[in-house]
Order: C-alpha cells, then structure tokens, then sequence
C-alpha cells in the first residue's frame, strides 16, 4: 500500500472501521516482531513511569532520574532510543511510510514559534550558546507529538488503548505502595502527567458505564479491566489531591454527558455517578484524611494557601512581562521578574503553572493565538470523531480521547503542559485521535482519493 492510499485508508470517516483483535491476535501482531516488541515496552515506561523524588515511591529507579539538571532524565534517553529502534525496524523492513495528522500542521509552528524562535533569540541576545532547562519543555511536546505519530500506525490503536490502561494500572499500585511505605505526604502522586494518567483512565471507567459492549468482546476485556481497577485507581486519584485534573475531568464529564444518548446519560447518572462517588468517599475514609476535600476548598479562595498564592503572584509578575513584549514574547532561560513589594522565593523561575502564561510569555500573543489553533483543532477533530463512530468500541474512544483533551485545557490554567512528563504523554492521546474514524474533514478525505486516483 502506498503512502498515499494508506492516508486514504486511514483517513475516511465513513468506509474503513477500526478493526478489534482478540488478545491472542494482538499477541501474534507484535510478539513475532522483537524490535517492535521492545519499542512498544519502552514506550509504556515512558508513558506509566515516574513518581516526583519528594514522593518516595518504592519503584524509583535511578537510571531513570535526573541526568542533567531537573528536565533531562532517563525518560530522554528511552525517548531517543524508541526513535532509534524504530527507524532501525524500517530500515530493516524497508518500511517507508510517514504518517500526518489534522494537527500536523499546528503542531509544526508550534516548534517554530514556541521552540525555535524563543531558543534562537536568547542566543542572539546573550551572545552565546547554552542549553536551557526549557529545551524540552514545549518543544518536547511537539518532539512527543511526531515521535509516537512516526512510531504507531491506526491499526495500533488497540495497543495503544492498552498502554495507556497498563501504565494506570502500575501508577495506581504505585500509589498504594508509597502510601503503605510513607504515607500521604502532600498526595501520593504530584506530577501532572501522574494526575492525568489517573484522570484519564478514571474517565475510561466512567465512560464504559455509559456505553456497552454490544457484543464486541475486545470492548469487554477493556470494560472488564477498567472495573476491576477502579477501586485502586479512585484510592490513588483521591491521594494524589492534584486539583488540576480534578477541575479538567469534571469539566469534560460536564460538557460530554450532552453529548450521550439518552439511555447512555441515564446510566451515567444512575450508575456511575453514584459509584464513583461512594468510591471517593470510601478511599478519602481510607486514606484517613481530608487533604483532598481541603485543597479543593482552596480554589474559593487562592490566598488561603501558598501554593495557590504562589501562582497568583506569578501570573502578576509574568503578566508584567508580556506587557513589555507582546507580539513575540522574551526569550528562552529569561527568569520571571518581581514587580510586587513582597519577598518571593522563586521557585520556578522559567516555568510557571499555566500553559497559556507560560506560551503567551515565550511566544508571545502570536504564540497563544498558535496554541489556541491547536486546542481548537484538535476539538473539531474530537467531535467529528464521535459524530463518524458506529460502533460501541469507536463512541467509547471517541468520548474518552475527546474527555482528555478538555481535561487538559481546563488543567492548563494551572499547570504547564509541556513540565514534568505530560509533556512524553498528552501527545499519545493527539495521535490516538487523528487515526480515529472521522478525524479528517470530509473534504480532506475527497482530496486524498483524487491524488490517489491520480497516482495510479
């Protein structure tokens, strides 16, 4: 198949579905395949490992900490080396294809204007070259974005459910053992990708009450899973008392559940609703604390705690900033300023907690306004995704994947999304979307057949 008629293939909302496979088909597609076995385990480490070192997790591994400062890790290195063994695998194979995305172009400006530009100009203004810690931050999430878009096809779209599910499965155990060795801390897991992850395959649960199987047993076996793990991934989710993702899931719930059928938002709220909240309660009692409920309380009031606090002064002080230079933002490694007359500990210096600040900072208005093309790409591809499913399998992939999204736009006004290891993670989920049924516009989809057609 050529590139082109695979694009054809991959594209079309209304001919080709997904394919499901059995568990012992989809052993038989990659087990037979060593490089490709080995590509696909190190990308569910990327994706599931990691807790923050002030955590005390028990399944920290050393190799895989902090190599260089606190942004290149082991994680990196993993990163470089999936790249390599893949292209190794192609070379191989002989196996040229290049995959696009309705996002692809976005996405490729992003670099440009948030990873590029912003690196080149502190060149150009302190006279010198340097590595900045932020060299991995947004554009990493772009390098992420291209790298699992170059490693995974559509019909890995299973597997990828599948990693998604097993690396929740190992942080909501990991969860567990830090609270059996340490207890609660500040939360058992504090980093955002960890508060996704969660967040995430909370969602899956619940979205898989609301649509049934119908039949298809590949579905079951991820319901099955999902059911099973949704008492220790509640107990972790409830520990972990990261309120970015707790805002963004509720958000998305919020604006999906309109979005379901009639009897698929009765069993939502008949079923799930209630189980889930019984479940929170239960690991809040578990837990023996009301961490979780007190730092959601903090949200009506930001200056009751430092954290939040913290954050408003940082907006103040950036803000200043931008004022400064609007169009095209300051340069990669600029430190944040204090404009206030209070004595600040800057503890994050290059990298606050919030997406849009932190782009509009580097990049300038021009910069947001690319993100927000992004954001706004991606939900345009999110509900064409579930207006073009059929099957239970497409509308539960449809919702769920458009619910991470939301969750991530609403979570990045307090969190960055290209900081700690969201930045390898959100990304998983750009590509899982773009090889969903309808994920191009119909119009794409014509023009695709016609230079296909013309090809041969």
């Amino acid at each position: 198949m050529t590139a082109a008629e695979d694009s054809v293939h991959m594209d079309d909302p209304d001919g080709s579905r997904l394919g499901l496979l059995s568990a012992g088909e989809l052993f038989k597609r990659y087990a037979t395949d060593p490089l490709r076995l080995l590509t696909i385990v190190l990308s569910t480490v990327v994706l599931g490992y990691g807790a923050r070192v002030d955590n005390h997790s028990p399944f920290t591994v050393p190799f895989l900490e902090n190599l260089v400062g606190s942004s290149f890790t082991g994680i990196e290195v993993l990163v470089a080396l999936i790249f390599l063994l893949e292209t190794l695998r192609r070379l191989v194979r002989r196996d040229f294809w290049l995959n696009r995305s309705p996002v692809t172009r976005p996405m490729i400006w992003v670099g440009i204007v948030l990873g590029v530009s912003p690196f080149l100009r502190m060149i150009f203004e302190e006279n010198r070259l340097r590595i900045p810690l932020e060299i991995i931050e947004t554009p990493g999430v772009v390098l992420a974005f291209f790298l699992w878009l170059y490693v995974y096809r559509r019909e890995d779209i299973q597997l990828m459910l599948w990693l998604v599910l097993i690396a929740g499965l190992f942080k909501s155990i990991e969860g567990v053992a830090i609270f059996l060795s340490v207890g609660l801390g500040w939360g058992l897991l504090t980093g955002w990708r960890d508060a996704m992850l969660m967040a995430v395959v909370l969602l899956a649960i619940f979205f898989s009450f609301a649509i049934t199987p119908g039949g298809s047993k590949a579905y079951q076996n991820v319901r099955r899973f999902a059911f099973w793990l949704l008492p220790v991934a509640m107990f972790t989710y409830i520990g972990s008392t990261r309120r970015s993702f707790v805002l963004g899931a509720g958000a998305a719930i919020v604006v999906l559940v309109f979005f379901f059928r009639q009897n698929e938002r009765r069993r939502l709220l008949v079923m799930a609703l209630p189980l889930v909240g019984v479940l929170g309660i239960a690991a809040t009692a578990l837990i023996g604390s009301n961490q979780f409920v007190d730092r959601l309380g903090v949200i009506g009031d930001p200056t009751s705690e430092g954290s939040a606090s913290y954050r408003l002064i940082e907006i103040y002080n950036i803000s200043n900033m931008i004022a400064e230079r609007p169009i095209f933002g300051w340069p990669m490694g600029v430190s944040w300023r204090n404009y206030t007359l209070l004595e600040v500990e800057n503890v994050s210096p290059v990298i606050p907690h919030n997406t849009y600040l932190y782009i509009t900072w580097r990049g300038g208005f021009l910069g947001l306004a690319i993100w927000i093309w992004v954001l706004i790409a991606m939900l345009r591809m999110h509900f064409r995704t579930i207006r073009a499913a059929r099957t239970p399998y497409e509308r539960f992939l449809a919702f769920w994947l458009t619910a991470a999204t939301i969750s991530v736009i609403v979570a990045g006004f307090t969190m960055n999304v290209g900081s700690d290891r969201l930045k390898w993670f959100y990304p998983f989920f750009m590509v899982m979307t773009s090889y969903l049924p309808g994920a191009w516009p119909a119009r794409r989809v014509k023009a695709l057949r016609a230079r296909t057609a013309l090809a041969e």
